[in-house]
């Protein structure tokens, strides 16, 4: 809301039990404000959320929730950036209709568009995309979305891949 994230108490003091990974842990606990009881929270707010994000770290479960919000809130956007979260916002949310907001103020054709990506949130990006790159370490729908991978991003792939482009 209002641009904040807010969580749960306890997946912010403890984002490990819930997936998130030791790299992001301080990240999470930096840009979240803490709510005692999530559910209330929403119930209360409802009229003022801009996104939400579910963490359901079993795989299955995330499939057939996914399905269920998809078939009951049809105008919303669902992504998902890392493996336990399912992302929600508005329907004209998402890399891919940010990126056709900004080629269209400049006036750039979409065929003259690299993208790169590393997750399932970036794979609508990279089709729109003239070219789209996925890392190495991208999520295997990510890949299949992409025209080329790239290294690794520990291995600087994005770099080099763009001074590629720009001989």
């Amino acid at each position: 809301m209002d641009g904040k994230a807010y969580a749960e108490k306890d997946f912010v003091e403890n984002p490990v039990k819930y997936g998130t990974t030791p790299e992001v842990i301080e990240y999470v606990k930096k840009t979240r404000n803490l709510v005692e009881d999530i559910t209330q929270f929403l119930c209360t707010h409802a009229d003022e959320l801009e996104s939400m994000d579910v963490v359901v770290p079993d795989i299955n479960i995330k499939g057939r929730l996914w399905k269920q919000i998809a078939e009951a809130a049809p105008d919303v956007y669902i992504t998902s950036s890392v493996r336990q979260l399912i992302e929600i916002s508005d329907k004209n949310a998402g890399k891919h209709t940010g990126l056709r907001f900004v080629t269209k103020l400049l006036g750039i054709s979409m065929r003259d568009v690299a993208a790169f990506g590393d997750g399932d949130n970036d794979m609508e990006m990279l089709r729109m995309a003239g070219c789209g790159y996925a890392v190495a370490n991208a999520s295997d729908q990510c890949k299949e979305a992409a025209d080329h991978i790239v290294g690794h991003h520990d291995a600087d792939g994005v770099g080099k891949a763009i001074l590629e482009l720009l001989k």
